[in-house]
């Protein structure tokens, strides 16, 4: 009996996964202490003795919290309590929802629960998770929290004919992509590999640089040496160092990919965008096609070959998630997929009366060209430091290499402005279309520093609920005709912007 009227726990064995979650957090945060303690036999008992302490009064704790924790709905709202040490109770008004979506990592799949995690509107935080339910309990309050996007004429629902009707189309998903295993590694093969290995490095020096505290004594003479080696080995110490990298890069991106995407299923209907993915964290977002404020295409020049892209929606979100731009991503749509996300959620784009392209100045280029030939000018005289000559000889190419790249790059970019639709396309390589409602902009901003304004140049920033874009190095004319257009269509627009 799925009633939430009244207050409710979450099912007993849950507690396992709120304890490990604890422990988790623990770990993270004394990680480099933890290493430290297994190497340094002097030291290693007490710190295992203090570790038993810790896992003790956390276990205690999380018994605690877990039952002071309740949740039931009452008058149009979702209620949580909560609290330790100090009582607190959370009234979360229906219509404040954004998205309500279910996950489940490894621990709960192997207990058989299912985590349900809530987003609001106006919050800098992440209001609601409900770590350890049944998956019928949780598809039930999902389902009971979904009225939060649906106009009612009356506070309670009427199971009329029509109604069960409506319900059963609203259900009526269609299935529009599903990766099976070829598909899969089709997609980890195509996927920036150079990015992956950047995010991978920037990972493991975070922790490595952590552990290097509590290691001085190891890692100075191991750093040493491995530095001694490298420059003996000159060009061939950096044609392994390239190639290992290379070689790290590919297995990141396909361990990335299998982990987010594995036995990935997008469904769709009239009113919602259903996502499953995941494997050793299983996460299901129902999206409510008018929150989506934001599609973002992207393919690479493999990808192209191949003839799929991959589909990025950004919903009007809260605050933190905003800022930390989480988007849930749709892999290998292929054409016919691409036509019908775009006939859904901008089925009056071929109404579109009034549009206008417009491109940045080569100014844009001549930046970009400056600023990377002197990053990488700074890396290739660390990696070439040996050989001062040989640091002359890449400089004129690379140099070269990076003004072609750079021009090409910004003859890409163009921004399209109608009375429907808005569309921002760059790249090259690496291409991005990114398609939002006219009116859905809540606001435009015009920015021109004292450096443009002598070059007659200015940016143009448009803010949404999910986000701003910006269209850089406009000409002064083209920005403030967008920006004064822009300006005219929001005021026009009477309606939500949801």
């Amino acid at each position: 009996m799925n009633d939430f009227s009244q207050p409710r726990k979450q099912e007993p064995i849950g507690v396992i996964v709120m304890f490990l979650e604890n422990v988790r957090k623990i770990i993270r945060m004394f990680i480099a202490i933890i290493a430290f303690a297994v190497l340094k036999n002097d030291i290693g008992m007490y710190v295992w003795i203090g570790a038993g302490f810790v896992i003790t009064v956390t276990a205690v704790i999380t018994w605690l919290q877990f039952e002071k924790f309740k949740f039931y709905i009452e008058d149009g709202e979702l209620i949580l309590q909560k609290g330790l040490f100090v009582k607190e109770k959370l009234n979360i008004p229906f219509e404040r929802i954004q998205t309500v979506n279910l996950q489940q990592n490894i621990v709960q799949q192997v207990l058989g629960l299912t985590g349900l995690k809530i987003d609001t509107a106006g919050s800098g935080k992440e209001e609601l998770n409900i770590r350890a339910l049944k998956k019928d309990d949780a598809l039930a309050l999902q389902e009971a929290l979904d009225s939060a996007f649906e106009p009612a004429e009356d506070s309670e629902v009427q199971m009329t004919k029509e109604g069960v009707e409506a319900t059963n189309q609203k259900l009526n998903y269609q299935t529009l992509v599903k990766l099976n295993l070829k598909q899969l590694l089709l997609l980890g093969a195509t996927e920036n590999h150079l990015r992956s290995g950047f995010i991978a490095f920037a990972l493991i020096w975070g922790y490595g640089s952590q552990l290097a505290e509590y290691f001085s004594d190891y890692s100075e003479a191991v750093t040493e040496d491995i530095e001694a080696n490298l420059i003996q080995a000159g060009w061939i110490g950096l044609l392994i160092f390239i190639t290992l990298f290379i070689l790290f890069s590919v297995v990141t991106s396909f361990g990335r990919v299998i982990l987010k995407f594995f036995n990935l299923h997008a469904q769709l209907n009239n009113e919602n965008l259903q996502v499953k993915a995941g494997l050793l964290k299983r996460n299901e977002h129902t999206i409510p096609l008018n929150k989506i404020q934001i599609i973002q295409w992207e393919d690479n020049f493999i990808r192209r070959y191949f003839k799929f892209k991959s589909l990025k929606l950004f919903q009007g979100r809260s605050e933190e998630t905003v800022n930390s731009k989480k988007t849930i991503e749709v892999p290998a749509c292929f054409h016919e997929q691409e036509e019908k996300v775009m006939e859904v959620l901008f089925p009056d784009s071929h109404q579109q009366l009034v549009s206008e392209t417009f491109s940045p100045h080569i100014h844009q280029a001549r930046i970009l060209a400056i600023v990377f030939s002197i990053l990488s000018l700074l890396a290739a005289s660390a990696l070439l430091i040996i050989s001062s000559g040989a640091l002359l000889a890449v400089a004129p190419v690379l140099m070269s290499g990076i003004i072609f790249l750079s021009w090409k790059y910004v003859k890409t970019i163009s921004f399209t402005v109608g009375n429907k639709q808005l569309c921002i396309s760059k790249g090259w390589l690496f291409k991005k279309e990114i398609f939002f409602k006219t009116y859905r902009c809540q606001g435009v901003e015009y920015k021109q520093s004292i450096f443009l304004k002598r070059r007659k140049l200015a940016h143009l920033t448009i803010h949404t609920a999910a986000g701003s874009r910006i269209i850089r190095y406009l000409k002064e004319e083209d920005c403030l005709k967008a920006y004064n257009y822009l300006l005219s269509e929001i005021e026009k627009h009477k309606g939500s912007w949801m």
